[in-house]
């Protein structure tokens, strides 16, 4: 069986439930960041809040990962690539 080996976070399985969950979770996160924006929330303020929430997702799933998940991938950085693409889709809209 082929596997994936993630930097800091392991080997896994490489089958369609990885995938289909790392998805699922990038979807969620997007979501949660663009219902927030649409309110009129600065992406800094949703830094710590959405960092959070990130981490309680992933300690959820595998306890004991947060910690490294946190170093490894800082949370709060998604949040500028985020509210960047959805303001691009926002002016895409506009222009339509």
């Amino acid at each position: 069986m082929r596997r994936l080996h993630l930097a800091h976070f392991g080997s896994y399985a490489q089958d369609g439930q990885h995938w289909d969950a790392l998805l699922t979770h990038l979807n969620e996160e997007a979501e949660w960041v663009r219902e927030r924006l649409a309110r009129g929330t600065a992406p800094a303020q949703l830094e710590e809040p959405f960092t959070e929430w990130v981490l309680e997702q992933v300690e959820s799933s595998v306890p004991g990962l947060a910690a490294a998940y946190r170093f490894a991938s800082p949370p709060a950085m998604n949040v500028m690539g985020l509210a960047r693409y959805w303001a691009r889709q926002e002016e895409k809209r506009e222009e339509h």
